[in-house]
């Protein structure tokens, strides 16, 4: 492997590297990472499009970067628009938002009669008393909605760039680094 092969396979890894942080910012349940996470994802993918843009279109990098940016497309927009859809048809039937009915009556009467308020506090309050309840009585569902929303995604970023990764490390091109899926 020549000097500037081994540095523009350095470069591949660093950018599967980064995606790998990315990767598992998105799966620490606190709201700060993930917006960590989401700055890196925006970050890396207009990185990745640079080093693109100065690769040449037979040269491993160039096949890497395209791989990659088909991945995160995919996987950003894409597949969540359908998985999210998925998960939205099993939630509709199955929840029960009955225990909200009991606050829900007085939030409603204030909202007609005051639709000019728009104190979020305020209004949360009438709902707070019921929360705890509509959420105990619905918490599997809303589990379950989440694992098939989330689960596809999480999935195919493994696979998808556990396979580039290890390609990359071996200084090894992609067979079809235009795919959407593999």
């Amino acid at each position: 492997m020549s000097e500037a092969t081994s540095k523009e396979q350095q470069k591949i890894v660093q950018l599967y590297g980064a995606l790998w942080a990315c990767i598992i910012l998105t799966c620490i349940p606190d709201v700060s990472f993930a917006i960590v996470a989401t700055i890196l994802f925006i970050i890396l993918l207009i990185t990745t499009y640079i080093v693109k843009k100065r690769s040449d279109e037979k040269s491993l990098t160039y096949n890497h970067t395209t791989y990659i940016i088909r991945g995160l497309w995919f996987g950003i927009f894409i597949l969540p628009a359908v998985t999210v859809t998925i998960a939205t048809l099993y939630l509709l039937p199955n929840y029960d938002p009955s225990v909200m009915n009991i606050c829900a009556q007085p939030l409603a009467e204030h909202i007609l009669n005051n639709p000019d308020d728009t104190d979020i506090r305020r209004l949360y309050a009438f709902i707070a008393p019921c929360m705890d309840g509509f959420m105990k009585d619905n918490m599997q569902v809303f589990l379950t909605a989440a694992i098939i929303a989330g689960t596809p995604i999480i999935l195919y970023f493994l696979v998808r760039f556990g396979k580039g990764t290890l390609l990359a490390l071996k200084g090894t091109p992609l067979e079809k680094p235009k795919s959407w899926i593999a």
